[in-house]
């Protein structure tokens, strides 16, 4: 089963101003698992008690991995083979790779995903919604059957931020996805489906 997160460095100013509001408002919007970077000034446990408020967990935490391919592979060569692994495809595929390659060779030990989309340049206030880019979101998503978290996390967007999150969801996942993940609870109008981007079958088998 695929499991969809929001990376929070993508609303870190909005957490700024006010950290609540923003858990609350990633909730309404039907995400529940978070990725957080750092405790955004709280201590470990009152931070885990504003996330459980606003009916949201933590899938993860931020730590920066080499995006350019060689490089990662040496690293993840020097690793006990038990530590799972997460690696941003939009900064791999601007840095010169093919992200869904790196996806597919990490294996079983590509646990976490961040899925972005843009003009995949250097650029970091011109990203878009997830299918609304230039990035091959489908043949990512399918290059690796272990890499189940998928954690939206556009950098920066010209436009609202509410709406990129909101838009990124709705696009790369089916209502069917979201909803074996989150529940009934989470619903999607009549018709939707005709504008999501289409899922295969995994290309890659780990």
């Amino acid at each position: 089963m695929t499991n969809i997160y929001i990376q929070m460095w993508t609303v870190q100013k909005e957490a700024e101003r006010s950290l609540q509001a923003t858990l609350e408002a990633l909730s309404k919007i039907g995400y529940r698992p978070v990725e957080t970077v750092g405790f955004h000034g709280f201590r470990p446990a009152a931070l885990r008690d504003e996330l459980t408020q606003a009916r949201l967990q933590v899938s993860s935490a931020h730590v920066p991995l080499p995006a350019e391919h060689t490089a990662l592979a040496t690293f993840v060569g020097l690793l006990n083979p038990d530590v799972t692994l997460e690696l941003d495809t939009y900064w791999a595929q601007v840095g010169g790779a093919d992200a869904a390659e790196p996806v597919c060779s990490l294996g079983k030990r590509a646990h976490y995903l961040h899925i972005k989309d843009g003009p995949i340049d250097r650029g970091q206030d011109n990203q878009s919604a997830v299918g609304q880019g230039t990035m091959d979101v489908p043949r990512i998503l399918k290059a690796n059957a272990a890499a189940r978290w998928h954690a939206v996390e556009p950098d920066g967007c010209a436009g609202d931020i509410w709406k990129t999150v909101r838009g990124s969801l709705m696009r790369a996942w089916s209502p069917t996805e979201i909803n074996s993940w989150w529940g009934p609870r989470l619903q999607f109008p009549r018709g939707l489906m005709n504008h999501f981007i289409p899922r295969y079958s995994p290309a890659c088998h780990s």
